[in-house]
């Protein structure tokens, strides 16, 4: 990666660290510790069609989530947008780290 790649991604990781953080707390609020099995929803916007429909199926290939990508149609200013949506099966939710890659 270049460097303003490296750096961007730092960042990002930072971020979505520090949210994770905050949605434990509220999960743990909620009564959801770490033997509670949950269903957890996920959505990613795509760039277009065929990016959303080779990260669904990647996801397919490489997980048992259930996924799919829709559109939403664009309207007279909108263009036609594309997300790539779906649901991991149960899962305990942790605050451990993973390995990423």
């Amino acid at each position: 990666m270049g460097d303003e790649r490296s750096r961007r991604f730092a960042e990002l990781l930072s971020l979505q660290l520090n949210m994770n953080k905050q949605t434990l707390a509220a999960l743990r609020e909620h009564g959801v510790d770490e033997k509670t099995p949950l269903r957890l929803d996920f959505s990613y916007e795509a760039p277009s069609q065929r990016a959303g429909e080779e990260l669904a199926a990647f996801l397919r290939d490489e997980t048992d989530y259930e996924v799919e990508t829709v559109s939403t149609k664009g309207g007279l200013l909108k263009k036609r947008a594309w997300t790539v949506q779906g649901t991991t099966q149960e899962t305990a939710v942790t605050s451990k780290p993973s390995m990423i890659g």
